[in-house]
C-alpha cells in the first residue's frame, strides 16, 4: 500500500517484469547497437512517466523504476564484461537523469553492484 497500492490484475495491461526483462536483455547485449537501445528505452519510459506523472519525483515513485534497479544491478554480477558493462551504463544514466532522493535511496544497491 504504497503511492500506487496493488490492485485486480488486468489482462489488459502489459507486465512490468516483461519490459524490464527486455531493457536488461539489451543493456547486457555484445552488440553495442542493443545496449542503445536499452538505453533509449530506459529515457523512453522515463520521460513518459515524467509527462503522465507531472514531476520527476512522482515518476520514480512507480514500482517500475524499483524493479529496472534491482534486475540492472543483477547485471553488474554477471560473469560477461560486456554485461557488467550494461548494468553499469544503465545506473549511470539513473543516476544521472533519477531525482536526488531516489538516487540516495538507492545509492547502496548501486554501491553494491
Amino acid at each position: 500500500s504504497g503511492v500506487f497500492p496493488i490492485k485486480k490484475k488486468s489482462t489488459n495491461s502489459l507486465d512490468v517484469h516483461v519490459l524490464v526483462d527486455v531493457i536488461a536483455e539489451c543493456m547486457g547485449s555484445e552488440q553495442s547497437e542493443l545496449a542503445n537501445i536499452g538505453e533509449k528505452a530506459i529515457r523512453l519510459v522515463t520521460e513518459t512517466c515524467k509527462y503522465i506523472l507531472g514531476s520527476a519525483e512522482r515518476a520514480f515513485q512507480i514500482p517500475f523504476f524499483d524493479v529496472l534497479v534491482d534486475k540492472l544491478c543483477g547485471l553488474c554480477y554477471e560473469r560477461a564484461w560486456y554485461t557488467k558493462v550494461g548494468g553499469v551504463t544503465a545506473i549511470e544514466w539513473l543516476i544521472n537523469n533519477a531525482p536526488l532522493l531516489w538516487t540516495i535511496r538507492n545509492q547502496q544497491q548501486f554501491i553494491n553492484a
